[in-house]
């Protein structure tokens, strides 16, 4: 499968100020072409703490989805609304994805979110994108790297 290359994200490092709460990755509108659910196992990034502690209970990731369109909006039409209104995304913590203790001050940590084992997570068709959010007491600033998403390869 080939991936939208409005998805691909180049291996520039993010850094995240999260007194915003959270850091988004959508798949646009134009992108070339949509993500069904049934083709992506997972999606795994790399996270660090820069001089800080990351405690495994302070982030948690949400893998986001719809059944009505194929990109990620907020602005959504009635008719879309009515078709993804039981669509509740969890958010799964860092010690629920094998992230077992605090991460070290200056350590690049792989963190890795297989879709089938997020078992609270509605049916939907198409994957629009994820987030990062933190705890309201983790103010500290990170960074993430080497973003992927893990797609089944094509039989083709």
């Amino acid at each position: 499968m080939r991936l939208p290359s409005s998805l691909a994200l180049r291996r520039s490092r993010l850094r995240h100020n999260a007194k915003r709460g959270a850091i988004f990755f959508t798949l646009a509108e134009d992108a070339d072409a949509p993500i069904r659910r049934e083709d992506v196992l997972g999606l795994s990034f790399r996270i660090n703490g820069g001089a800080d502690y990351i405690g495994n209970d302070e982030l948690a990731v949400s893998v986001i989805g719809s059944n009505a369109v194929p990109y990620f909006t907020r602005d959504k039409t009635t008719a879309q609304e009515r078709a993804d209104a039981d669509l509740e995304f969890s958010e799964t913590r860092l010690y629920f994805l094998d992230i077992n203790t605090d991460i070290p001050p200056d350590t690049w940590v792989e963190v890795v979110v297989w879709l089938d084992n997020l078992i609270f997570d509605p049916d939907y068709k198409y994957v629009t994108g994820f987030y990062i959010k933190n705890a309201p007491s983790f103010l500290n600033t990170y960074y993430i790297d080497e973003v992927k998403l893990l797609v089944q390869q094509s039989l083709e």
